[in-house]
């Protein structure tokens, strides 16, 4: 209990860290001052944004199903302290021999959040963001559930810390195609530039949630910035050995951002067509080859 307690501390830690970092990078990037008014050099300023969204009022909303609207952001926070459990520290959940297994089950579960919050609001925007965001979430989770297994197949074991362990690279080749298809699918999984059609501020006003603000956005803004924290340190321990594992974690951040700040939102059906065309296809091939050869 101590452990997960510690875990969740630094993780809120990780996520201010980043929020921090992002408006640093990108003012960077822009050429321009980024945060630096609330604490030394503006560390204190996702801090001061926190307190600031949880004193806003929250108003009772007339369209909408007032507890599963309630309900969906709450599901989105326990979903993110549910994934907290399986970083692969020592006790953790990933030493379970299939904790990679509940790791995609958890993953899955974030598709009713989106469902709940978008339906249950009253309002068509969040319906029809909801709508996409959930095709979108649905259809790189089955790439990733491909890849994972693709891995397990070629390691004969579901125990992530026993895969690191054994790590050789395998081929360069395969090596180097796993991890640019995984680059795309943490790109969609987490939501960010230039996928981030669950927030589509020109053309839905702001996605599935429109009606979200004050605690509750909070709640969403740390689910998302909190799974991207995971999914880098996720990809230290696939792709780096356990010297570089920080200093991958940091790269991957960077990696966030410098895509936003580079890349325009594509459209949607290119999405769509990339993941079910193109890495599908190549996901379908490496998954075959290692459960036949």
């Amino acid at each position: 209990m101590m452990l997960y307690l510690l875990v969740m501390i630094f993780s809120l830690m990780a996520v201010a860290f980043y929020t921090l970092m992002e408006r640093r990078v990108l003012g960077n990037f822009h050429l321009r001052i980024g945060p630096n008014r609330v604490g030394l050099m503006g560390f204190f300023q996702p801090f001061s944004d926190a307190i600031k969204l949880f004193l806003k009022d929250n108003l009772k909303l007339r369209f909408n199903e007032s507890f599963l609207w309630n309900f969906s952001p709450i599901l989105a926070m326990y979903l993110y302290l549910t994934v907290l459990m399986l970083y692969p520290l020592s006790g953790g959940i990933m030493m379970l021999s299939y904790g990679m297994v509940l790791l995609v089950g958890i993953l899955s579960m974030s598709v009713y959040f989106l469902m709940y919050g978008g339906f249950f609001s009253g309002n068509k925007f969040s319906l029809i963001g909801s709508f996409r965001s959930i095709s979108q979430m649905v259809s790189y989770e089955i790439l990733l559930i491909f890849l994972l297994m693709s891995i397990f197949m070629y390691y004969e074991n579901f125990n992530f810390i026993v895969i690191m362990e054994m790590y050789n690279f395998m081929l360069l080749f395969v090596n180097m195609s796993f991890f640019i298809i995984w680059l795309f699918v943490c790109l969609a999984e987490s939501n960010r530039l230039p996928y981030d059609f669950l927030e589509g501020e020109s053309e839905l006003v702001s996605g599935f949630n429109t009606e979200y603000w004050g605690g509750y956005f909070s709640f969403i803004f740390i689910f998302e910035y909190g799974f991207m924290v995971f999914f880098c340190v996720i990809t230290s321990f696939m792709f780096m050995s356990m010297e570089f594992i920080w200093v991958m974690s940091m790269m991957m951040l960077y990696y966030y951002l410098w895509i936003r700040s580079t890349f325009p939102r594509l459209r949607y059906d290119f999405l769509m067509e990339m993941a079910w065309k193109k890495l599908m296809m190549l996901l379908l091939f490496f998954f075959f080859f290692f459960v036949f050869f």
